[in-house]
């Protein structure tokens, strides 16, 4: 008994220690558009075509409790990258397909999977033409699971990425470019580090 209970708490506190480190890099991160963004979830650098945070652009919601300016009313819940229809996204890391489609699918198309990171997480991927992981499946390392498109609110071939905490509704979302670089849980140790290279 005492035996399962370390072993619970040890994995609670490097649950603990994970979820720290990705957070901790988020607020020192100012990516611009046009910056040119690698990820484990992608290869090669799509640029960054808009930002988490408060816009003006015309197909984001206003969310007043974010306290977005007047200037700049509406908030976007996640980061815009330039990929190509067809490129596929792949698991960074172990993880578990909470659903596919779903509340969000006039904003994200019909397809849009939900991922749930090992640490207490939700990645959620807009916008992909098709998605090749069904709920429930246990996804590990390097497997595709879905393929960018334009489906829902889009004006062209993109990714929408974002992250909220796990079960999180709409307007929960939380800085996602920590997220982008996730350390497989078993290998002890995580990377907030964000490869941005100005073009």
């Amino acid at each position: 008994m005492l035996k399962r209970t370390a072993r619970h708490l040890f994995r609670i506190t490097v649950a603990l220690v994970i979820s720290s480190s990705f957070l901790a890099g988020a607020s020192a991160l100012k990516a611009t558009p046009g910056s040119l963004v690698k990820s484990a979830w992608w290869s090669g650098r799509p640029p960054l075509t808009q930002t988490f945070g408060c816009t003006n652009y015309g197909y984001e919601a206003e969310e007043p409790w974010r306290q977005c300016p007047a200037n700049v009313p509406r908030f976007h819940d996640g980061i815009d990258l330039g990929l190509r229809c067809g490129d596929p996204i792949v698991a960074p890391t172990r993880l578990t397909v909470v659903s596919v489609g779903g509340p969000d699918a006039q904003s994200f198309g019909p397809y849009y999977p939900r991922l749930r990171l090992p640490w207490g997480y939700d990645v959620l991927l807009g916008h992909v033409e098709r998605t090749v992981v069904r709920p429930g499946q246990q996804v590990q390392r390097g497997t595709v699971i879905a393929y960018v498109g334009t489906f829902g609110y889009s004006t062209g071939c993109h990714l929408h990425f974002e992250v909220r905490p796990a079960g999180g509704k709409w307007g929960s979302a939380i800085e996602p470019t920590p997220f982008l670089y996730p350390s497989p849980p078993e290998s002890g140790a995580a990377s907030s580090s964000v490869a941005l290279r100005q073009p």
